[in-house]
């Protein structure tokens, strides 16, 4: 699954459509505990990405919670594949704020995912 699909068969399977649009999270761990599995993954998906098998709008976002010092990566919808062999869970889109952070994928992720978005302002 490649996380597109034609806009006739969204119209006939509507919940077909929010499955495939879909943002993926998984929870890394606490703090320093966490960088080990998360730059397993990145590292992982930018060789997917140099391989030219990840669909170009495909990126990882991350954010540290100083609350409960947990790392949680985000998915696009598009890197669906990876984030479910990785066990990531679906999940809604994050909010974009000053703590979102890309951690893999082309700047232009930005963009394309949330376009009202400056990345490092607030909103």
């Amino acid at each position: 699954m490649n996380g597109r699909m034609d806009d006739g068969a969204a119209a006939r399977n509507p919940s077909l459509e929010t499955v495939l649009t879909s943002w993926y999270s998984k929870r890394m761990g606490g703090g320093v505990a966490a960088f080990g599995p998360t730059n397993k993954v990145t590292d992982a998906f930018a060789a997917l990405a140099s391989n030219h098998s990840v669909s170009a709008d495909a990126a990882i976002f991350s954010r540290y919670d100083a609350a409960t010092n947990a790392v949680t990566i985000y998915f696009s919808p598009t890197a669906d594949v990876m984030a479910t062999a990785l066990g990531a869970s679906p999940c809604p889109k994050p909010t974009p704020d000053p703590d979102l952070v890309l951690v893999v994928g082309d700047f232009s992720s930005w963009a394309i995912h949330f376009p009202w978005h400056k990345p490092g302002k607030s909103d």
